[in-house]
């Protein structure tokens, strides 16, 4: 004779919760992640917290330290699908990256001259017009003296 399993009283059978998946969980966050090819330092991170003023916006810092479009397109794929805005740091070269690899996901980007061509998916951004600011660095260098050219 077969013996019945007994059920613990006042113990019930619960349906297990599916859990949802990580790309609906990131879309119901605000989220923006930032992409610098210079050093993000805490002053930069203050500064864009205060831009975007507003606390319910999480902020994903994501530092490439490298120009090389492979290491870009890294924390680009990162970041694609599971952000709903990119910033990038770091200039022209990041931008023109970040242009060339955005199909739908927006950016705004800080620069140090406007690009000369600007992307569907390029939101805005800053120019800091620094891109001439190397030069006037050189000449400043050369012109007092602090740096010396060997002599032929």
């Amino acid at each position: 004779m077969a013996r019945k399993s007994k059920q613990k009283s006042g113990s019930r059978t619960t349906k297990k919760k599916r859990k949802k998946p990580a790309a609906a969980l990131a879309a119901a966050v605000r989220t923006i992640g930032v992409i610098s090819t210079i050093t993000i330092t805490k002053d930069m991170k203050n500064a864009i917290k205060a831009g975007v003023n507003d606390t319910s916006i999480k902020l994903k810092f994501s530092y490439v330290g490298s120009y090389k479009k492979a290491k870009v397109k890294k924390k680009f794929d990162k970041f694609n699908g599971n952000v709903n805005l990119i910033i990038t740091c770091g200039g022209n070269k990041t931008y023109n990256w970040i242009a060339s690899l955005a199909d739908s996901t927006k950016f705004i980007s800080l620069v140090g001259s406007t690009p000369t061509q600007v992307s569907p998916f390029c939101l805005g951004g800053v120019t800091l017009d620094s891109a001439g600011g190397n030069l006037d660095r050189v000449h400043h260098l050369v012109d007092g003296n602090l740096v010396t050219s060997k002599k032929k």
